[in-house]
């Protein structure tokens, strides 16, 4: 059962995660850097026995919005008809607009009203169907997310240069992340990206050149934004968890240890009934995430405890992009 801030609990179990490299991080100052990969399988095995220092930049978070659109599907049907009757109507002119205004596109009115009302009302206000924002909804939600992503062209994928820094990723670089190029299918560029994910955070750009050992010079790859729908919130059940996980972050609930915030019994009651507790707020596997999202969102302590996090994926994201020493 959830209990309210300041109410008398036992202290919650701690995970402690103490790994060589965090400890040598904390207590010895010694910094470890994977070499970028040189032209050569071999050339990048001698560099690699003597590492490669690499300019510190920040992490780059991916750039996510979200957008309110209607479905072709449901594009003149008479909910449709109807909602756009009341949000032409009522809607606009509670904003002081009109739908006039709005004229990019037939999803355009809908978007500037959920822009307008979405930080007091979340993806309730992308519904246009029941009164509650979650059932019978003629609306979705559509989140593109943008973020820098290492790219091979087109023109390299079938030069020597090429199968050259394959090998290498696939023997060294991969084992080093503890994964498989296996892993990664979804292009041919994808793992040379998940390798730049992995260590643009220490290495930058030099991550993604996979080409001289200097990480500048005869680079096989490039850094370009990648933009993407990640997730599309459509459903009664995928609103239900973006409500979920609305109240957890606006209350900082701990499921199953506290209520933070919240003290609305009604609002209890209904994070009880729609399971709110086991709410996965990072579904996706490849979605983007972010270090101080998931830190906020989880209440997560470094080097301490996961707090809320219990997917296991989401963990090992963590872990691999450093996320212990994110500055947030």
């Amino acid at each position: 059962m959830l209990r309210n801030e300041g109410d008398s609990e036992p202290p919650c179990s701690r995970m402690r995660r103490v790994t060589t490299v965090g400890a040598m991080l904390l207590f010895l100052g010694v910094v470890v850097f994977v070499c970028n990969s040189p032209q050569t399988v071999e050339q990048l095995r001698r560099a690699s026995r003597f590492g490669w220092i690499a300019d510190t930049t920040e992490s780059e978070p991916a750039n996510c919005t979200k957008t309110c659109v209607i479905p072709s599907a449901k594009a003149n049907s008479t909910q449709y008809e109807n909602a756009r009757a009341w949000l032409c109507d009522v809607g606009m002119r509670n904003m002081g607009k009109s739908c006039s205004d709005f004229t990019d596109s037939d999803n355009a009115p809908f978007n500037a009203y959920y822009q307008a009302h979405k930080a007091a009302q979340g993806d309730e206000a992308c519904c246009f169907g029941n009164s509650d924002g979650i059932h019978d909804c003629l609306a979705e939600i559509q989140t593109e997310c943008c973020a820098p992503a290492c790219v091979v062209p087109s023109a390299k994928a079938t030069s020597n240069q090429y199968e050259n820094a394959r090998a290498w990723l696939c023997d060294v670089g991969m084992r080093n992340m503890g994964k498989s190029c296996s892993d990664f299918t979804d292009s041919d560029d994808a793992p040379f990206n998940a390798y730049y994910q992995a260590y643009k955070t220490s290495q930058g750009k030099k991550a993604c050149c996979f080409g001289n050992s200097d990480g500048i010079h005869d680079c096989l790859a490039h850094v370009e934004t990648k933009c993407s729908i990640q997730s599309t919130v459509d459903t009664e059940a995928s609103r239900i968890t973006a409500e979920c996980c609305k109240l957890m972050e606006d209350n900082n609930i701990l499921p199953y240890s506290t209520w933070g915030s919240l003290h609305d019994q009604a609002t209890q009651d209904w994070w009880n009934n729609h399971d709110c507790n086991n709410a996965k707020c990072f579904t996706s596997p490849t979605e983007e995430k972010d270090c101080c999202t998931l830190k906020k969102t989880y209440h997560i302590q470094p080097y301490s405890t996961w707090g809320s996090l219990t997917d296991d994926e989401t963990k090992d994201w963590w872990n691999s992009h450093d996320c212990n020493n994110a500055g947030c």
